[in-house]
């Protein structure tokens, strides 16, 4: 069989194997699409990281060749939280990291670093596209002595569509299915309900209090009896501690749909060293999420910027994105991802000189997660990265680097 002809057969086997996914219980992740949803997440995390770097540096006279072995140890917690309404979006993240770095040509040393960013847009229509959007984001390393803080206003079109909870309802269907609870699986309708009753734990919380997971559950236990007609009026408390398991302890990946465009102002608030704050940036940038049956995900993302009192030739920045997540099974998830960075600075002034800087980074990265149990994962993670540095100045000129690592981590799911 010829080459075209195996990749064709592949192909159609994979665009077959994605159809029957999507339709084995009639629903897609698409379908979900309730007037208020929303997610969050706590991760607390060990890494054990190893990095293998080659230099090569052009210079006028001579060039010179090197290579340097990173290895790391640290600890760190991310947070985040989106929320989607018809009239409200918002979206915020935090995280800190605290690590020990072992470099074989220089002192080892503790890095302490920590970030936010957030978001919010207010749409004009409640079932409109149309929105005008604020944000910031915040970056603080040991070594500043003030944070990086940046903040931006945008207008722009699309919605995105949190779907997490809908993944979460059909990972509890397909369990009661394979532990002979349920005897088929549930309709395309009752796994609406069962994904929007758990999209209401913060009204539940409100409402009952500490006590809130008593009602919480029996409410989800009362849909999927009625709807499967089991005999007792229960999923009994095997399935109930099945629920409570991918609600509260098992990793599943974020689902969400649909595209958003936006442009703005982006303005410094503070730099680490200086009170120059420079002129403000004027971006453009858009995000492109749509998952593949039940257990696959897309995002694609890319940003332009450029100073306001500069042309694009003289000053821009350019980051693009893809990542693709698999779950292969409800223990492990894979996620592939690729990233790429162009950038290029004119009239850099050093030393009495002005010269220009530009540049490039390409990396791939792949990643395992292995959940164990009690709300622990394992994460296997390696990447391969490509960055190029040039300089027109008199004496330096290129400075090129590949390098790949390799990390271990072990994630703790909070909630």
């Amino acid at each position: 069989m010829k080459r075209h002809q195996r990749l064709l057969l592949a192909g159609v086997i994979i665009f077959i194997g994605l159809n029957l996914q999507a339709t084995a219980q009639d629903i897609k992740i698409t379908d979900y699409d309730v007037p208020v949803s929303r997610s969050h997440e706590l991760y607390v995390t060990g890494d054990l990281i190893r990095e293998d770097v080659e230099y090569s540096r052009d210079y006028d006279y001579y060039d010179e060749s090197f290579g340097d072995i990173y290895e790391s140890y640290g600890l760190r917690a991310t947070w985040q939280n989106f929320y989607n309404s018809p009239y409200y979006a918002w979206s915020v993240s935090a995280g800190s990291q605290l690590a020990f770095f072992d470099n074989h040509r220089q002192k080892s040393k503790f890095k302490e670093t920590a970030g936010a960013s957030g978001s919010i847009r207010r749409y004009t229509d409640g079932r409109g596209l149309f929105f005008g959007a604020a944000g910031f984001s915040s970056y603080w390393r040991h070594s500043y002595f003030r944070p990086i803080v940046d903040a931006n206003a945008s207008i722009g079109l699309g919605r995105t569509v949190e779907a997490t909870v809908l993944a979460r309802a059909i990972r509890i269907n397909e369990f009661l299915v394979n532990e002979k609870i349920l005897e088929q699986h549930l309709t395309k309708e009752t796994l609406l309900a069962l994904a929007a009753i758990i999209d209401r734990e913060r009204e539940y919380k409100m409402r009952y209090g500490e006590t809130y997971a008593v009602w919480w559950y029996a409410d989800m236990d009362r849909l999927i009896a009625d709807a499967a007609s089991l005999t007792g009026g229960s999923v009994g408390p095997i399935g109930l501690f099945r629920i409570r398991e991918v609600l509260n302890q098992e990793q599943v990946q974020r689902r969400a749909y649909g595209w958003t465009v936006e442009t703005g102002i982006s303005a410094a608030v503070a730099r680490p060293y200086t009170s120059n704050l420079g002129d403000p940036d004027v971006f453009i940038s858009g995000i492109y999420a749509f998952p593949i049956g039940l257990k696959q995900q897309c995002v694609a993302e890319a940003r332009a910027d450029t100073k306001t009192g500069k042309t694009f030739e003289d000053f821009y920045h350019f980051k693009a994105s893809l990542k693709y997540i698999y779950e292969l099974s409800n223990q492990i998830d894979l996620t592939l991802g690729e990233s790429f960075l162009k950038e290029r600075e004119a009239h850099i002034v050093c030393c009495r000189q002005s010269y220009q800087r530009g540049g490039y980074q390409n990396r791939i990265e792949i990643t395992t997660s292995y959940y164990l149990e009690n709300s622990i994962s394992l994460e296997v993670d390696g990447d391969l990265a490509h960055t190029l540095i040039w300089y027109n100045n008199p004496g330096y000129r290129v400075v090129r680097s590949r390098d790949w690592g390799v990390a271990m981590s072990v994630a703790y799911h909070v909630f």
